[in-house]
């Protein structure tokens, strides 16, 4: 049971198929750092999710949380947006923080804007926390761009997502940091439009292929040029042959090829992987903004004078359905 308590900054730990999202976490815990050692507060963690590792929770005090509270149980075995937005608002409503941090990820965006509708508080979206000032006293926070400052009044509690990679990750100071893991069994979820919600926990109807982009090592990226299923079919069989992640650029998704969780770019996630293939898209600057300029990127055109092609470290012309089939062959062989 959690009792009432005051924490004055919260941070949502993404947790999926019985891991926490530690890339994105520990980019949080570095960003609720900084903010907390301007105005000497505690920082606590939220994991919502089913089978949670106790251990996985300990290691995120060992890099600066002070709370983490554990809410463990089938109903989160899938992600379901209504029944996690219930229980967040449930678990505020007891610790009571003045800013929460969301990652800038489509999971996480989603049920930040939800939170913020909720509660009647305002959302500052992909944040450079370097361009914050909050003042919690003053019940004000200023944002830096260039030459302007803007002020904005302070609403508690104040949400902010937090660009994926924008921090380093955070280190480990101390083996057994001391902390607190709270479990939270406690709750009553109400007012669900439908009981399926609670019933329905049946597997994700997409693979592993459209698994968290910004985890992702290598994504493969579709845009425009892969132009029916049966070419989307060829290079979901290549992304399965290299463990890659399918994202895509805004013309993939709305030919529904790929869901919008997994869109690349400005409204979309933004990605760091190892390795970035694009395959048929032509690199407007809105898809390209979301790409990680440490990632290696491949990319597959018809088109050689399009941008992608431009800025790839290595570009590949001709047909793509030809190209990843002849790709494919390679690596089955090689293999």
């Amino acid at each position: 049971m959690c009792k009432k308590t005051n924490i004055d900054i919260c941070l949502y730990a993404e947790y999926n198929r019985g891991h926490i999202d530690y890339m994105n976490t520990y980019n949080l815990i570095t960003t609720g750092q900084t903010i907390a050692s301007k105005l000497n507060v505690s920082i606590g963690v939220i994991i919502i999710g089913y089978h949670i590792d106790i251990m996985q929770a300990q290691r995120l005090i060992n890099i600066g949380a002070n709370k983490i509270y554990v809410i463990d149980n089938k109903l989160f075995y899938i992600f379901k947006e209504d029944i996690y937005k219930c229980m967040l608002l449930e678990i505020l409503n007891k610790i009571n923080p003045k800013i929460l941090l969301f990652s800038h990820t489509a999971t996480s965006k989603l049920l930040a804007s939800m939170i913020a509708a909720e509660l009647y508080t305002g959302i500052i979206v992909s944040s450079n926390i370097n361009e914050l000032n909050i003042d919690i006293k003053k019940n004000k926070i200023s944002i830096w761009k260039k030459n302007a400052i803007l002020e904005i009044p302070y609403s508690s509690p104040k949400i902010i997502t937090i660009r994926p990679s924008f921090f380093a990750k955070a280190k480990v100071h101390q083996l057994h940091k001391s902390g607190t893991i709270i479990k939270y069994n406690d709750f009553k979820i109400s007012n669900l439009d439908n009981i399926t919600c609670i019933l329905n926990c049946r597997k994700n109807i997409h693979s592993n292929l459209f698994a968290n982009l910004s985890c992702a090592s290598i994504v493969v990226g579709v845009g425009r040029g892969v132009y029916n299923c049966h070419c989307f079919n060829l290079i979901k069989e290549f992304a399965d042959l290299i463990n890659g992640t399918i994202g895509a650029s805004k013309p993939a998704v709305d030919f529904g090829l790929v869901p919008s969780s997994n869109k690349i770019g400005e409204t979309g996630v933004y990605i760091n992987p190892r390795i970035y293939i694009a395959c048929g898209i032509s690199g407007d600057i809105k898809h390209t903004v979301g790409i990680s300029k440490n990632s290696i990127i491949i990319a597959i055109n018809i088109d050689p004078e399009c941008e992608m092609m431009k800025i790839a470290n290595f570009a590949l012309h001709g047909n793509l359905y030809d190209i990843v089939r002849q790709l494919i062959k390679q690596i089955q062989y090689t293999n």
